[in-house]
């Protein structure tokens, strides 16, 4: 809708309106939001992406009436990002875009081969040589064979592009997508502290000895309030965390923490969240002192004990270990489910932000897809790594590994944990 100030301007709103019963009368709680600034930000990703498109039908266009054989590949197992016709007839079959070329290959029995007959291995590939290797191979002398047989031999020139983009515009947009979020975050916090309070309030004056007792309905609503309240307040404070981190402004209070009684402590409180879950915490070691922000490292454990706990439907055991590596100084602690696991396809996108698997919209799990966002950025600021195993199905382990003391070079890149780096792509 639009609203109209009290100058005439209008500006664009969402109206969200929801019932609630007090005293036995029923009211409407309203939130008007100023969407003038949401507005505009899908308008410059709707030109953008208009933009972009035009483009690439442009070029797909250009390449199409070339007779030579051009195709772009990125990503370490050069998946297509776009061909044109004259690769359909050399192939002898479609590529389809996002495919990797090895899978594709062997889809349709396609085979290369050197100048002497024998079979190249992927490693050999002209193609993914440059891809690798970051190379430009030129005059490569190579023999397609279809699966009918039929030999064609071909000269193949990969050359590896770095793809600069300027990112000003985009830049822009993130920055005024931050700030929304920074200002609706905020804008929500002191009416989350006036409900939660007045929720916290009235459960406990209806419980004391000179309260007025509540009808059961009336105790169940306050209760579904006060719950509601507190997954609103954790929101916030997700959203305010994503954008400090942005803005590079999240400091860590270090401190000289124990970690098994820190770990003992979340767990603990984890336990009251749920009856079907068993969690289970397995250490040698009676203490372990180390240098890191108590708070944060709550969260990320909270965070993680969360998703085990919500993506085990079923219920099961929820195993924590914690073991010390005396040799690197760091400690390594894993959080083991019987849950539903995570897709494949999907493990290397998980730590991106506003990310969930697909598996759990079918079970009805809720999310925002920012746990685990966070606890890579919280983890990675103790100098630390995070990362996973899963099987859909069956259930995930997350590890983490967090120096003790609180100087750490910069943190490695775990096999499991998705880069950031752009990729090479070859022509």
């Amino acid at each position: 809708m639009y609203g109209r100030r009290k100058d005439g301007t209008e500006f664009p709103v969402d109206i969200s309106l929801s019932p609630l019963l007090f005293d036995g009368a029923l009211h409407v709680l309203g939130a008007v939001r100023d969407s003038t600034v949401h507005r505009q930000l899908e308008e410059r990703e709707h030109a953008a992406r208009e933009a972009a498109e035009a483009r690439l039908a442009l070029f797909q266009l250009v390449l199409d009436e070339l007779p030579t054989c051009v195709y772009f590949v990125q990503g370490e197992e050069a998946r297509l990002v776009l061909a044109n016709r004259a690769a359909v007839a050399l192939w002898g079959s479609e590529w389809p875009s996002g495919q990797p070329m090895q899978d594709f290959l062997t889809a349709h029995h396609i085979r290369l081969f050197n100048t002497n007959g024998q079979a190249l291995p992927p490693a050999a590939f002209a193609t993914l040589r440059a891809l690798h290797e970051g190379k430009t191979v030129f005059q490569h002398q190579e023999i397609i064979r279809h699966a009918d047989g039929m030999s064609l031999p071909v000269l193949v020139n990969a050359v590896a592009l770095v793809v600069l983009q300027d990112v000003t515009s985009l830049k822009e947009d993130e920055q005024l997508k931050d700030q929304f979020i920074w200002l609706v975050a905020h804008e929500l916090r002191n009416p989350l502290a006036a409900l939660k309070g007045f929720a916290t309030m009235l459960l406990r004056h209806s419980k004391g000895d000179k309260g007025t007792v509540l009808a059961s309905w009336q105790q169940e609503a306050l209760t579904e309030i006060d719950l509601a309240a507190n997954r609103l307040h954790w929101l916030t404070e997700d959203l305010l965390d994503v954008v400090r981190l942005q803005a590079g402004r999240l400091m860590l209070h270090r401190e000289s923490i124990d970690l098994v009684n820190t770990i003992r402590h979340v767990i603990a409180q984890m336990e009251q969240s749920s009856d079907r879950h068993q969690l289970t915490f397995s250490t040698s070691l009676s203490h372990l002192q180390a240098q890191m922000d108590r708070g944060r490292i709550e969260q990320v454990l909270v965070n993680l004990l969360t998703n085990a706990i919500k993506y085990s439907p079923d219920g099961g055991l929820v195993e924590v270990t914690l073991q010390l590596v005396p040799e690197w100084q760091e400690a390594r602690i894993s959080i083991r489910d019987q849950g539903i696991g995570i897709p494949q396809a999907e493990q290397a996108q998980l730590f991106g932000r506003f990310v969930r698997a697909s598996n759990s919209q079918p079970q009805g799990i809720s999310g925002t897809g920012l746990g685990l966002y966070l606890c890579r950025e919280l983890v990675s600021q103790h100098g630390g790594d995070i990362w996973f195993e899963s099987t859909e199905g069956t259930g995930s382990t997350f590890f983490l590994r967090l120096p003790l003391s609180q100087s750490t070079t910069a943190p490695s890149v775990s096999p499991h944990t998705p880069s950031s780096e752009g990729d090479l792509s070859t022509l």
